[in-house]
């Protein structure tokens, strides 16, 4: 069936920049600072690797389908060490063979590890913004230095494009690419422009990181840039 009339929605708008994420949330706020829009934020290089948390996938089926529900779960962690994985080379620029960006996957019964810093991944049944076609949302914690102290990414656990996808292999490519985006938006990423583009509003079509997106994520973590902002 073709989707080109599905607009599946990847990430919040901003009020005045359709492609791009909302506006940070202020973790810390200090006297007379305040981030605007979310130019230029990035982590730390203290605080990697980042630690990732994969919540459990919310249970909708009866008890007897538990073995399906931890294999579905099984494949979202391996999906999500790819993404992972797949962001850490793209950092690489060939400057130096160490990526600026890593993570760490944490075991899932351990969310308050990144309580305090690192990416937490959780789902919901209903679309946060009465989008039809969400299939997942990101929203960064930023100190007013503009650094990124969590991040939350909230996947839809039921999405409606979902049944518009003729195959389980289409579904669970829809998963890895929604994966990729939205970690892509967790670094500090924003919409780009490139149709190909993994980080294009409608980048869960493509299954690889384009030039744009690899660019994109080298001129946010620059291996010369040490801890300063760009």
């Amino acid at each position: 069936m073709l989707l080109s009339h599905l607009q599946p929605y990847v990430s919040e708008i901003a009020p005045q920049k359709v492609t791009g994420e909302i506006p940070p949330v202020i973790a810390r706020q200090s006297e007379g600072g305040s981030l605007t829009a979310n130019t230029g934020v990035r982590w730390h290089s203290q605080s990697m690797p980042l630690p990732v948390v994969l919540m459990p996938f919310p249970s909708h089926q009866p008890a007897n389908t538990e073995d399906k529900e931890l294999a579905f779960h099984h494949f979202l962690r391996q999906a999500l060490s790819q993404a992972l994985r797949e962001w850490e080379l793209a950092s690489v620029d060939g400057v130096t063979s160490t990526p600026p960006v890593t993570f760490k996957l944490l075991p899932f019964a351990n969310p308050d590890l990144v309580a305090e810093k690192g990416i937490l991944i959780t789902f919901s049944s209903q679309t946060t913004l009465g989008r039809d076609y969400e299939v997942g949302h990101t929203q960064r914690e930023v100190d007013t230095q503009g650094w990124i102290h969590r991040v939350t990414i909230t996947l839809m656990d039921n999405p409606e494009i979902d049944k518009h996808l003729d195959s389980k292999k289409a579904q669970q490519q829809r998963w890895k690419t929604t994966l990729l985006h939205e970690i892509g938006h967790a670094l500090g990423l924003e919409h780009g422009s490139a149709e190909k583009a993994v980080m294009h509003h409608r980048g869960w079509k493509n299954q690889a990181l384009h030039p744009e997106d690899i660019a994109a994520i080298r001129q946010l973590y620059p291996p010369t840039a040490g801890n300063t902002l760009i």
